[in-house]
């Protein structure tokens, strides 16, 4: 057999290979998952400080039936090669019915963010936070501003024209991220086996971080309570 057929076949059986090792090794990724419990939640009259740990309101607290929704969970110290979609081209930062929608993004740093009006009335969007200050300006309904955020902190966004409206855009330096859905529930896929801390953030609540090792293929659980 000739050195050329042997170098075709060599290549046909590592092509062949790839797909089965990749499924390998996606089976022995861990999961983490859990529940997030919210005790109160603080309203907030004045604006954030732009970091992961010192951006808490220092205000009267009240309770909100969806609040969980606005807790991220984010995975610390980690150094991943996973590329991370959104499913879509850009997320998007709508203003609609005078609010932000949603109130917190989580995004990976180097995201793109459009930011849109679909309110028949004009909103003006800005930040003062150091990550990302910007200031877009005064625009239309279906207008949409597109914005880059290469720094990760927390970017507190607000309307000049409407005081009421403010939203957060936490800009993560990993792709291990998630948020909770509206019952508290959360989960994050797709982990090598490996040591992490794990992180809940809310804008105005707190909780201790907890360091967990994940063996390959495991199902971690790890609750939150943040008051």
């Amino acid at each position: 057999m000739s050195k050329a057929k042997i170098f075709l076949i060599i290549l046909l059986v590592s092509v062949l290979l790839i797909p089965e090792n990749e499924n390998l090794k996606a089976q022995n990724n861990g999961i983490i998952k859990g529940k997030i419990e919210i005790k109160e939640v603080v309203k907030s009259s004045r604006r954030h400080r732009s970091s992961y740990k010192h951006n808490r309101s220092q205000n009267s607290s009240t309770t909100s039936k969806n609040e969980a929704e606005n807790v991220i969970i984010y995975l610390e110290e980690v150094e991943s090669k996973k590329e991370y979609s959104y499913g879509v081209e850009k997320p998007v930062l709508t203003q609609k019915d005078a609010k932000f929608i949603p109130k917190v993004l989580p995004i990976l740093k180097g995201t793109t963010v459009d930011i849109k009006n679909e309110d028949k009335i004009y909103h003006n969007v800005f930040s003062l936070s150091d990550p990302k200050p910007f200031n877009i300006g005064r625009r239309p309904q279906g207008e949409s501003v597109p914005q880059t955020f290469d720094n990760p902190g927390v970017v507190r966004v607000f309307c000049d024209i409407h005081s009421h409206m403010s939203a957060f855009i936490v800009v993560l330096e990993n792709p291990h991220f998630t948020t909770a859905d509206e019952n508290g529930n959360y989960e994050i896929l797709d982990l090598p086996p490996g040591k992490y801390i794990v992180n809940p953030w809310h804008h105005s609540t707190e909780a201790t971080p907890v360091e967990i090792t994940i063996t390959a293929g495991e199902t971690k659980v790890i609750d939150f309570e943040l008051k």
